[in-house]
């Protein structure tokens, strides 16, 4: 029975590898559709794996589609819930299509949380079947101000 319990340790041992990093919190930009002419409303979130994060910042930039009107210099809005959050910061601006958001927390966050909702001016002549894509770069920081890899996920805009 000693020498099972052994192997067993052993083998454990192959499989749990103290130290190894867990699997980085990933920042989904969600891919949303929208007719011509209106607003797409396009949320950003953090997955539920995501621990003491008590800072982010983004970036969201919307290259041109193929064949198709800019989102550049569009008037971007955008909600979040950290602006509900007690003991929180959120700001953000929006200048020649590309949207910048940052955010801190006195108490770290885990996740799942929504990020932001940014809300994108779709052009009026924008034919259906047009996609734009969404690019983010995103950083998030511990209560240290130390940095937590995080995987982002690009979305997309497509117009019906």
């Amino acid at each position: 029975m000693k020498q099972f319990l052994i192997l067993t340790a052993l083998a454990a041992g192959l499989f749990l590898r103290p130290g190894e990093a867990a699997a980085a919190p990933t920042l989904t930009v969600g891919t949303v559709a929208a007719k011509a002419g209106t607003t797409a409303a396009v949320p950003i979130s953090l997955s539920a794996d995501a621990t003491n994060v008590a800072g982010l910042s983004l970036t969201l930039t919307t290259p041109t589609a193929t064949g198709a009107d800019s989102l550049l210099g569009t008037t971007v809005a955008a909600q979040s819930d950290f602006t509900k959050l007690e003991n929180a910061l959120f700001d953000w601006s929006s200048k020649d299509g590309v949207f910048r958001a940052a955010a801190v927390k006195a108490e770290p966050l885990d996740g799942p949380l929504p990020v932001v909702v940014v809300q994108i001016p779709i052009p009026a002549n924008a034919a259906a079947g047009t996609i734009y894509p969404l690019q983010l770069t995103a950083q998030l920081n511990d209560p240290d101000g130390q940095p937590i890899k995080v995987t982002v996920v690009d979305g997309a805009i497509k117009v019906q």
